[in-house]
């Protein structure tokens, strides 16, 4: 017996699409059929005029727990994530207490499989060499180390303040075959070029220091240029963060040209937010308003995207309170910055290919096909291939929506793209099988209790062909 059956679709494949029905079976994809052929199913959904993708697969979130519930928790960060498309979240160590051993993994681990209405894994700190070892067998989805700190969320506990620091983490976490994730950032010139802006008098406002943040190509680029030459010498599986610095994609590709395995990411803020909306919304939108202001840089950051420079579109979905991030009004230096993403991100993304920015094909392999497999988890998670999770999003591309803070199901209850008109969204997301939302709106009742899966870490090698899983990835 099938039990469900999505019929009338354009469906997402690498090579093309295909028109065809899907079929699913204990939450398992179980083939693909003609829209004629006779099957029985429990339930049929009416896909027609809607694209369906993989589910989205991202590996940038911050869920704030444990120690900042306040802004988002595991349950209310996957209802935005469900809504939002995705079916599948890894997010970061920089929690209260940092993921920095077995036991916070395996505490942390356990709250999540309670709270969180979709698949999900853990990025562990790669800041202390002594316990790269038992993270990875205790099950980390991989590492994430910052070379950025200066006070929450970039905390000092877990940032790797100097080269021998970055060294020693990557000589540790090579062997374990899980990836490195790495905001590349050069901190002290950081330091430098802001105690050389406010001595001359500038203020301490969020426009000062994005300035620095976000406009000095060589505080990112050169934190690149050491990231790779690190792993050039020790083999870690090394995925760079934040590429948005004409720099850092030179280097980034450049080091690909070589052979080298090095992949990056984007979050979409840096080169959609614009300058009209950090003047209307003010530091909850300040991000990108220098980048989408200079046309070489964009067009230098849409390219990387279409020739595989840039391998991932992540989230960063980084919530805050509007109170916590009015701050940066008043002391920049010493605020949280940050934005909830998960709601809204692929309908900006879809409104990009509608805009014809990107084709949808390519933004289909940054959002699903590529985070999995750099995880491991290709091709059960991010494709629609026979015998795989039933992790689907449907897609209506003539949907409009504007964008707006009262439609937010993060517990943060606000969108930096607020007052947007987007064309494209999301219209319902499947997790194993069941659908667990529609329209923006979560799908919920008893029988979503303790349905996520954790996906554990999976060694990958470059003399290997196959995986090796470090422990069992369903839990």
């Amino acid at each position: 017996m099938i039990d469900l059956r999505v019929r009338g679709g354009l469906i997402y494949s690498p090579e093309a699409p295909i028109r065809s029905d899907l079929l699913v079976r204990d939450g398992v994809i179980a083939a693909l059929v003609g829209p004629d052929e006779e099957v029985t199913a429990a339930e049929t959904i009416d896909a027609d005029g809607l694209v369906v993708l993989p589910g989205l697969v991202d590996l940038h979130a911050h869920m704030r727990t444990p120690g900042y519930s306040h802004k988002e928790d595991f349950r209310t960060g996957s209802m935005a994530a469900a809504a939002g498309g995705y079916t599948t979240w890894v997010d970061m160590p920089n929690v209260d207490p940092p993921t920095t051993d077995a036991d916070t993994l395996r505490d942390k681990r356990e709250l999540a499989l309670e709270e969180s209405l979709i698949d999900f894994g853990h990025f562990a700190s790669g800041s202390n060499p002594e316990t790269i070892a038992e993270l990875a067998k205790a099950g980390a989805t991989g590492f994430k180390i910052f070379m950025i700190g200066g006070g929450y969320p970039h905390d000092d506990r877990i940032a790797a303040s100097s080269d021998a620091d970055l060294w020693q983490s990557f000589e540790a976490i090579a062997p374990t075959g899980l990836p490195c994730l790495v905001h590349p950032f050069n901190q002290a010139l950081f330091d430098l070029f802001s105690e050389k802006e406010l001595a001359a008098g500038r203020p301490r406002t969020f426009h000062t220091r994005a300035e620095i943040y976000t406009n000095r190509d060589v505080v990112w680029s050169s934190a690149v240029e050491t990231a790779i030459h690190f792993h050039d010498e020790l083999g870690v599986r090394l995925h760079l963060l934040h590429t948005h610095a004409v720099g850092s994609i030179a280097r980034i590709r450049a080091a690909k040209a070589r052979g080298l395995g090095v992949t990056a990411a984007i979050d979409p803020k840096y080169f959609h937010l614009t300058e009209e909306e950090m003047q209307r919304l003010g530091p909850r939108s300040y991000h990108g308003a220098w980048i989408t202001g200079d046309e070489r840089r964009l067009e230098t950051i849409w390219n990387a995207l279409a020739d595989g420079t840039i391998d991932i579109i992540d989230s960063d979905h980084a919530p805050h309170t509007l109170d916590e991030i009015a701050h940066m009004n008043v002391d920049a230096w010493k605020a949280q910055g940050g934005s909830p993403q998960y709601d809204d991100l692929l309908m900006v993304l879809l409104d990009d290919v509608n805009r014809n920015r990107l084709p949808l094909a390519t933004l289909a392999r940054l959002l699903t096909e590529n985070p999995a497999k750099l995880i491991g988890h290709y091709p059960n998670k991010g494709s629609l291939l026979p015998g795989t999770d039933a992790d689907i999003v449907l897609i209506d591309m003539e949907k409009t929506t504007r964008l707006t803070d009262d439609r937010i199901l993060s517990k943060a209850g606000w969108t930096p793209y607020q007052g947007r008109n987007v064309k494209g969204a999301p219209v319902r997301t499947i997790s194993r099988g069941r659908t667990v939302a529609r329209d923006g709106q979560i799908v919920d009742g008893p029988e979503m209790k303790r349905r996520a899966r954790f996906l554990g870490g999976v060694a990958q090698f470059k003399d290997r062909s196959a995986c090796r899983p470090v422990r069992d990835s369903a839990s």
